[in-house]
This record gives structure tokens, C-alpha cells and sequence, in this order.
């Protein structure tokens, strides 16, 4: 197919060819996270060892490079052909920047819930709580960690020439805009509910 695209050039330009690539890039780029996930929980201790999530890194990551060294060598010629880059690259960008809110936003609830009851002396009526330092924070952090690699190598290497583009202004306005406002309020709620709960 490499083959066949560079002896004709018509092939480069062809949506379908991008949908393809962009879609395997799509695919093994949410295997890889997963693997990565999994991998960092049992790195931190909170699951024990098995062998899918480094085979799911290296197999999928090898051939999320692979696609993604051919397709920039191969570029982009239409603006058909950048508009499936662009989605691409927004979309996973989304789901990664809401992976980092969301095990970020867990962790410090789990800290100032620790906080709280240290303060209130309240830890002996909530016993069947895990600690600070448990699985709950574990997982949350291996979240947040992979959401944050996904998301700055997407947003914050490979679409950062493409601000002109109206994709990227609907990204950046829309999702983040929104997305952090209802980030905000919901932990601003959760917040306020735990501080007011009778324990």
C-alpha cells in the first residue's frame, strides 16, 4: 500500500486512504492508553502483574509510530485530507484532557476528603474508607498521568501549528471553555456536599 501511494500521487490525496490511517491511529492510540493505564496501576501498586498492558504498549505503540511516521512523510496535500487530520487530532485531544480532569479531579477530592477528616478528627466513624495512599488514588493518578501525556504530545506538539484552523477555535472554545466550567461546578458541588454531609 506504502508502495502503491507513492508511485501514485492521486493515492495521497484520497479521503478514504486517511480515513483509513487516521482511524488505525485512533484505535491503537485508545489500546496503547488503556495498556498504559494498566500498566502504571501495577506500577503503583494497585493491581498485580500480568502481561497484557506492556505486549498492548509495545505491540499497539509499534505500530501507532508506524502509521505515524508514514502518514507525515507522506503529508497532506488537500485541505480534505488536513480536515481528517484535524479530527483526529481534536477528538483524541478531548478524550485525554477529560481522562486528566477527571483523575485529577478524583485525587484532590481523596485529598481534601483526607484533609477534612484529619481536621474534624472524623476517620474512626469512617472506617470502611480506604487511606489516602489506596487504590481509589492509585487509579486516579495513573488516569490523570496517561490523560496528560496523551493530551500535550496531541495538543500541545501535533496540532500546535494548526491554530488557524476552525476545528481548533471550536476545540479550544467550546470543550475547554465548557468542559472547565462544568469541571468547575460539579467539583464545586461535590465539594460542598462532603463539607455539609453529616458524617
Amino acid at each position: 500500500v506504502q508502495r502503491f501511494a507513492k508511485e501514485e500521487p492521486t493515492e495521497r490525496r484520497s479521503i478514504l486512504r486517511k480515513l483509513h490511517v487516521y482511524l488505525t491511529l485512533a484505535v491503537t492510540a485508545a489500546l496503547v492508553t488503556h495498556g498504559s493505564v494498566e500498566l502504571l496501576r501495577w506500577a503503583l501498586g494497585a493491581e498485580s502483574f500480568h502481561g497484557y498492558p506492556v505486549a498492548a504498549v509495545l505491540i499497539w505503540g509499534a505500530l501507532w509510530v508506524f502509521h505515524w511516521m508514514a502518514e507525515s512523510a507522506e503529508g497532506l496535500p488537500t485541505d480534505e485530507t488536513r480536515t481528517v487530520r484535524r479530527l483526529y487530532l481534536y477528538v483524541t485531544s478531548a478524550y485525554s484532557l477529560t481522562m486528566l480532569a477527571v483523575g485529577l479531579g478524583l485525587a484532590i477530592y481523596l485529598a481534601l476528603r483526607e484533609a477534612y477528616e484529619g481536621l474534624f478528627s472524623v476517620p474512626v466513624l469512617l472506617q470502611e474508607e480506604e487511606p489516602l495512599w489506596g487504590d481509589l488514588m492509585k487509579n486516579s493518578l495513573s488516569v490523570a498521568l496517561v490523560g496528560a501525556g496523551l493530551w500535550a504530545w496531541h495538543w500541545l506538539y501535533a496540532a500546535r501549528l494548526d491554530i488557524e484552523s476552525a476545528l481548533c477555535q471550536f476545540y479550544s472554545y467550546a470543550f475547554v471553555t465548557l468542559g472547565g466550567l462544568i469541571t468547575i461546578l460539579v467539583e464545586t458541588g461535590v465539594i460542598v456536599y462532603e463539607a455539609l454531609e453529616w458524617p
